[in-house]
């Protein structure tokens, strides 16, 4: 079952947390949480999910500037950018470096504040095929795994 979250849930929840998580506990109180739902199996809470807003930074510039002049306008841009940031509610923002990219740039974004994240990031759009996609999602993966069964292995 899932319900919306309430504070209460939060006690739970940072139990679950600990044993199944490195990243930090969110912020639940954040208005940045534009939707967050309590998991329940048999009345018993095994989870939570929330919505929160983040933002992505994109970057398009031109290869062709010297390493250099590219380094400096990406400094000039990242204080801009945080002073401006902070002005907002928002907590985080991301930068995804395309495998294009080489390591030195990742190491570069580090002298602005960015880590690099501990998990998989995958992004989804919304847009009307995806809605319709989700709904048969399980079944068709539990059709898959229980064919899966009968074959005879090779």
């Amino acid at each position: 079952m899932i319900r919306d979250f309430i504070l209460n849930d939060i006690f739970d929840i940072e139990d679950i947390h600990a044993r199944v998580s490195e990243f930090p506990l969110p912020n639940f109180a954040s208005p940045t949480n534009i939707a967050q739902k309590t998991l329940l199996v048999d009345d018993k809470i095994v989870g939570t999910a929330f919505v929160h807003l983040t933002a992505e930074i994109g970057l398009i510039i031109d290869d062709k500037l010297p390493k250099l002049t590219r380094a400096k306008l990406i400094q000039e841009l990242f204080i801009t950018l945080i002073k401006e940031m902070s002005q907002t509610d928002l907590e985080d923002y991301h930068i995804y470096v395309v495998p294009e990219s080489d390591e030195h740039y990742v190491e570069f974004l580090k002298n602005f504040g960015f880590e690099r994240d501990k998990g998989i990031s995958l992004t989804r759009f919304n847009n009307e095929q995806s809605k319709s996609e989700c709904s048969s999602v399980i079944g068709s993966e539990l059709d898959d795994s229980s064919s899966n069964k009968n074959r005879p292995n090779s």
